[in-house]
Formats: structure tokens, sequence, C-alpha cells
């Protein structure tokens, strides 16, 4: 009996499945609501940031803060355009059923999830890096104006309250980080440099040059074990 053949890498895979679900859901509830509530204290330092002790700090890093978590919104959604299924590129490919267009839904698709892979990455950073910023300016803002001797204990307790999250969330990005990268080499030194000379071209339209492997087939063999038994 024939053997039966399934493919095993015809499609990029994301790992964990829900990741780019994860990234529009970043851009389209989580980092929206951050920027918004840092523009509200923004504007409440501009109004009375006389009764803070660090006005213009605070308000820089709020501004900072809704600038990061802005743009996490822009790179969510240039990721999100990245972000097809297999059903749906198959359904835009009526010729799918042939060599030819089995072959270019799988470059389109293995080339998307290149792209997609890097707006998520910077989608990723700069609400990690957001939401850093304005915890520590939050922070920052509940330090009152005078004698710090005259803070009551309670005031201190809402101070470390908000540097906690800054501890947590930045202690979070890095493990994360550090999770998806392996051993680094001093080989990273020579292709840091090369990425130096080309990431203008690189924010405005990344390249990929990830191609689609060749396709591999898992092989069932459930039959001819059985026929093998009888004999």
């Amino acid at each position: 009996m024939a053997q039966r053949r399934f493919p095993m890498n015809t499609w990029p895979t994301p790992a964990p499945y829900g990741f780019p679900g994860a990234v529009e859901s970043v851009g389209s509830v989580a980092a929206p609501m951050l920027a918004g509530f840092a523009l509200t204290l923004l504007t409440l330092v501009v109004v009375s940031g006389k009764e803070l002790r660090w006005p213009n700090l605070v308000l820089l890093g709020f501004a900072l803060a809704a600038v990061l978590l802005i743009n996490a919104v822009q790179f969510s959604f240039w990721a999100r355009q990245y972000a097809v299924k297999p059903s749906e590129a198959i359904e835009w490919h009526p010729d799918f059923e042939t060599q030819e267009g089995r072959e270019a839904v799988r470059r389109d698709l293995w080339s998307d999830y290149a792209r997609f892979g890097v707006w998520a990455k910077r989608a990723r950073f700069a609400y990690n890096l957001g939401t850093v910023v304005l915890l520590a300016s939050v922070s920052g803002a509940l330090v009152p104006d005078g004698p710090l001797g005259q803070v009551p204990v309670a005031r201190w307790l809402a101070v470390a309250v908000p540097l906690l999250g800054v501890l947590g969330e930045g202690t979070w990005a890095v493990l994360d980080r550090c999770a998806t990268h392996q051993e680094r080499t001093g080989k990273q030194l020579s292709a840091g440099l090369r990425w130096l000379g080309t990431v203008g071209m690189a924010l405005v339209y990344p390249r990929s040059s990830q191609s689609p492997p060749e396709e591999r087939y898992a092989t069932d063999q459930t039959a001819d074990i059985s026929n093998g038994a009888e004999s």
C-alpha cells in the first residue's frame, strides 16, 4: 500500500499561536487606553504643576510615555497588515490548486510573516517602554513639594506602588526578550554595525529576506506496519 504524505512546514506558524491576536489587542485596546491616560495626566501637570516636586521632569515623562504608546498603536497597525491567515490567502488565489499558485501563496505568506515579526517586535518594545515610563512618571508625580520629612508614610507607600510596577514590568520585558533570543556570540557586533547602516530604510519599510523553506512531508506508515503484521 502506498504511504500517505502530510505537509509539515507549508505555512509559517506563530509561536505562541495567539501572538498575532495579542499584538492586535495591544494596538487596539491597551496602548490607546494608556496613551489617553498619559495625555490626561500631562494636562493635569500643566494646570497644577506647581504643587509637584519635579513638575518639568514629570511632564517630560508623561509626554514620552504618550509618544511611545501612540507609536505602539502605529506599529501594531503595520503588523496587522502582514498577519494573514493561510485560509484568507487561499481565498484570494483561485489558482492555489496549481503548483505555481501554491508556491506563490507560500512565498507571500512567509515574506509577510517575517515583516509581521519586525513590526510586532517594535510594537512590543514601544508598549513595554511606554508602560515603564508612565509608571515612573506617576510615581514622580506623587512626591509632594516641601520638606520630605513631613511627608506621611501612606504617601510614601503610594509613591512606592508605581515603582514596584516599574520593577515588575521592566523585569518581565527583559526576561521576555532574553527568552526569545539564543545565546549571543561575538558575531552580533558586526551584525549590529550592519544593522545601523540600514536602519533608516528599515524604519520605513522593513525588508525581508526570508523565503519559504522547502516543503517537507511526514509519512504515515500505519498501513505498511499492519500489512507486515498480517503477513
